[in-house]
């Protein structure tokens, strides 16, 4: 058996703190081969990827990664927690033996032992959680102080009370702990390596550095549209493709949004319905629709103290995919990640895909057209893979409004293979 690492990322876009990570992770797990799970056409942040998936994988493909497999709309936009036990369940499920992740600068160890805290809710958390939240904390500030209290109750001390406030307030290092609360809940032997990113930030938008963070690419390139400012923090072959492809950015999802919700709200169509969407955000969606002239604006215009610019993002790109709350207490009833859609690898390693399909427990879907028979005994999972090619299909609309060209949809799209 060969030795395979995964990662889970969004290559929003590739740039060359991933292709730093990949290389690192892969000499420390002594890895012949790395598989990279990305998400589908909408990321986490609850927008539009800047390249379609085909794109994102080539991106990963043409810079190290082996093979490129889907993760599926409803979990690539939904919360940290999801999203990392999608990931997590997948890699487990093809049977591999590694993964690695980015973080701030936490070790595995530290990570772990936050996320057995919250896997094990205490009672005194439970009460320290609930407390903060009627003062009027944010849940994550209110989780950050269960965590402490729990700390201080098994005799942690300043210095490592300090060093868990930091850890939970990074984006990279909660996603981490997510990854590790996976592997613990899951209770997989698959072994973890965290990488120290380079360079900015996860949020920076600044770029003075050689590594430059995804969200400061993205800024940049929609705030100038001058490519050639960022080609040396990608990597070559990742910039030709830039060169070749049209990108997507939130703004052009405004008008196809409120269109979306001012139809349901003309047929009653309650958003509460719809995941990520409570009762009051519902509220603060439908009275703030017409008063918006950027994306941008819109969600400053609903977001709160309470909901952050992510949640209400992701509520109304949930309210545009159509994607339920009932859906997704549907996905999860079963096994979390059911199939493994592929999306490309390159030719040189088709013994790994070999290696694949022997170990993996879910089936292996590289063509749409196989899909419904390969699960026509896991309506949860068709409907899930429907979900993502209903995604597609919208992103596809976006692109050809803005572009006048028509992708490919993903029963005629190829898989990418370089």
């Amino acid at each position: 058996m060969k030795n395979i690492l995964g990662i889970i990322a969004e290559y929003n876009p590739y740039h060359n703190g991933h292709r730093y990570q990949m290389e690192e992770a892969g000499i420390i797990a002594k890895a012949d081969y790395v598989v990279a799970l990305i998400s589908g056409h909408f990321v986490q942040r609850g927008e539009p990827a800047i390249y379609d998936t085909y794109t994102r994988a080539e991106m990963a493909l043409l810079s190290g990664a082996d093979a490129v497999f889907e993760i599926p709309v409803p979990f690539s936009t939904s919360s940290a927690e999801d999203f990392a036990s999608y990931g997590v369940a997948l890699l487990s499920s093809l049977g591999i033996q590694n993964f690695s992740f980015g973080t701030e600068n936490a070790s595995v160890g530290e990570l772990f032992k936050i996320a057995e805290i919250l896997v094990n809710e205490t009672d005194s958390f439970k009460s320290v959680l609930k407390e903060m939240l009627i003062l009027g904390n944010t849940y994550p500030q209110a989780r950050m102080s269960a965590v402490i209290n729990e700390l201080r109750h098994n005799g942690a001390g300043d210095i490592e009370i300090t060093r868990a406030k930091e850890l939970l307030s990074s984006p990279n290092n909660i996603l981490g702990i997510e990854y590790m609360k996976a592997k613990y809940i899951f209770r997989t032997p698959i072994k973890a390596f965290a990488i120290p990113r380079r360079g900015s930030g996860y949020h920076d938008k600044e770029m003075n550095l050689s590594f430059a963070s995804a969200t400061g690419i993205r800024n940049h390139i929609f705030s100038s549209g001058n490519l050639r400012a960022i080609q040396n923090y990608v990597p070559d072959a990742v910039f030709d493709l830039m060169l070749e492809k049209g990108t997507v950015s939130a703004d052009d999802i405004t008008g196809i949004i409120l269109r979306r919700v001012l139809n349901l709200i003309h047929d009653n169509v309650d958003l509460e319905e719809f995941s990520d969407v409570s009762a009051d955000l519902a509220r603060r969606i439908e009275t703030s629709i017409k008063s918006m002239s950027s994306y941008e604006e819109l969600v400053n215009l609903i977001k709160t103290k309470h909901y952050t610019y992510t949640r209400v993002s992701r509520a109304l790109c949930h309210v545009l995919l159509g994607i339920k709350e009932k859906d997704m207490n549907y996905y999860k009833e079963g096994r979390i990640a059911p199939y493994a859609r592929l999306i490309g690898f390159r030719r040189e390693s088709a013994e790994l895909l070999s290696q694949l399909k022997f170990t993996s427990s879910v089936p292996i879907i590289s063509k749409m057209a196989d899909a419904s028979e390969i699960l026509s005994d896991k309506p949860a999972a068709l409907a899930l893979l429907m979900e993502e090619a209903h995604a597609a299909e919208i992103y596809n609309s976006i692109y050809f409004d803005k572009y006048k060209i028509e992708l490919p949809n993903l029963y005629t799209r190829q898989i990418v293979i370089v």
